[in-house]
């Protein structure tokens, strides 16, 4: 498969996001089969997961900012 013919060609593997720094190292994960075919469905999955991991984090209680006040993801 030619790199241009995939359709995040222009945006896949750049800094961009929710308090994401260029250079910043990447977080691989694998899920199981059904999560994996619903998360590559969906149209922004690296940002869903992102959102959906930084809530988890509020809700353990191990993401504030420097206020002590929950981050609010969205």
């Amino acid at each position: 498969m030619e790199s241009s013919s995939r359709p995040d060609y222009v945006t896949r593997f750049k800094g961009e996001g929710i308090g994401t720094k260029y250079k910043q190292p990447s977080i691989t994960v694998r899920f199981p089969e059904q999560a994996d075919q619903i998360l590559r469905s969906l149209p922004n999955m690296s940002d869903y997961v992102r959102r959906a991991v930084i809530k988890q984090l509020i809700v353990d209680g191990l993401l504030v900012d420097e206020n002590s006040q929950p981050v609010n993801p969205e």
